[in-house]
């Protein structure tokens, strides 16, 4: 009987080593010599595809691109509400940068127990959502220039937030399996490294590292000149099914933890996240604090603030996004799309040579489905799906993706 981690790399391993080979000289390299337009460019071109195939369809494609599911949790609302209802009219005026102390002790708190470090209030740094706390902890470590080494597959904007801070980001692909590719990450660390960012679990690929190949990423970084930063993106920490989460911070003394509760919440657009910084890197909240009262915009609402405890207390709707993701998996995997990784909100295949990624993305949006292709995530190839959608929703959108000639493709 071969086991679902067996099955897994059969299933990585077949996959085209022929592209592998040729996209990797291409990332494993500094990339500051790319505009931000250029690094833009990949999400303004499937952004052109999706309106255009929206209007098409009349407004009935399915969209199985991004997480915004058509329902909110009740419990949510009801948070929201209440925490209306309690507050006068002072407690939704300025709060200080970085937030109010109340809602950084509750993420202090929860990180002791979740992660097994003894995180301080003042390590915490609110932010009106992920992406202000990534971009504000990059604009940290390259205060005085220098490299970011990012694992790719990675978040699209990423590359963009390091070069708009004046650094040069380093792509560095995974192995073919997902997962860290350590020797490559070692090649790629210079004197003027000042951080290397993951995804803890890996968004678009739904790897979740395990604890081995963390601990050698600790050792190596903790074991080079340049000591930079480890950036663990844990968005989607909430996703893990049917394994232990593990997060860098509870091994290695140089990790930031960036995460999101409108992630968890599946409520993207309120926009309330954090960083929090291992006890043992003094200074670098106040840093923080420091550039988020320079930015003019990097401090959450006064509302999402004091609604954080309630918040805190709404479990993620893991059970149907599973149940989802198993399904989605197993259509794919009938399709011969090779879906990989375990977890998250995301699946993520390969596309069937010889298209590429935006060619198959646009064979799918013509069928009336809409997909992301993994240019956007910088690692061409491949595309992912959300299963956020409503059960009917998915189910016609993988509909449509069966009814391409994959045939013809092969």
């Amino acid at each position: 009987m071969v086991s679902p981690r067996d099955a897994e790399l059969h299933v990585a391993a077949d996959h085209g080593v022929r592209r592998a080979a040729a996209h990797r000289e291409w990332q494993a390299r500094p990339q500051g010599a790319r505009s931000l337009s250029a690094l833009a460019a990949p999400q303004e071109r499937f952004e052109a595809i999706r309106r255009h195939h929206h209007r098409r369809s009349g407004g009935k494609l399915v969209d199985l691109a991004y997480p915004n599911p058509g329902e909110v949790a009740p419990q949510l609302i009801a948070a929201l509400v209440d925490t209306l209802h309690e507050s006068d009219g002072s407690s939704l005026q300025y709060t200080p940068y970085g937030g109010a102390t109340i809602p950084r002790r509750h993420v202090a708190h929860g990180l002791r127990r979740s992660h097994g470090v003894k995180v301080r209030v003042d390590d915490v740094v609110l932010t009106p959502g992920a992406m202000s706390a990534l971009t504000l902890t990059l604009a940290a470590a390259l205060e005085r220039g220098g490299e970011v080494v990012i694992v790719t597959p990675c978040w699209l904007d990423t590359p963009l937030y390091v070069t708009r801070q004046g650094g040069t980001p380093v792509l560095v692909p995974t192995r073919s399996d997902g997962h860290l590719d350590l020797a490559a990450i070692d090649a790629a660390l210079g004197s003027n490294t000042k951080a290397v960012v993951i995804s803890q679990p890996a968004n678009p690929t739904g790897v979740l590292y395990g604890t081995l190949e963390l601990e050698g990423l600790a050792q190596m970084l903790s074991a080079h000149p340049s000591r930079p930063v480890l950036v663990s993106d844990e968005c989607h920490r909430d996703f893990v099914f049917g394994e232990p989460f593990v997060s860098p911070l509870s091994g290695h003394s140089r990790t930031a933890v960036v995460y999101s509760f409108g992630k968890r919440l599946l409520a993207q657009g309120q926009r309330l996240g954090y960083v929090a910084f291992h006890p043992s890197m003094e200074g670098w909240s106040e840093r923080v604090r420091q550039l988020a009262r320079a930015c003019g915009h990097a401090t959450p609402t006064a509302l999402m603030q004091r609604a954080l405890p309630r918040l805190m207390r709404i479990p993620a709707d893991t059970a149907a996004l599973a149940a989802r993701r198993r399904r989605a998996v197993r259509r794919l995997g009938a399709l011969g799309l090779s879906p990989v990784g375990r977890h998250t909100m995301f699946v993520y295949g390969r596309v069937p040579e010889p298209w590429d990624d935006f060619t198959f993305c646009e064979l799918a949006a013509s069928s009336g489905v809409l997909v992301m292709p993994s240019s956007l995530f910088h690692a061409p190839g491949g595309f992912r799906v959300t299963v956020t959608a409503d059960d009917s929703s998915l189910d016609e959108g993988l509909d449509a993706l069966a009814s391409l000639s994959f045939e013809e493709a092969a």
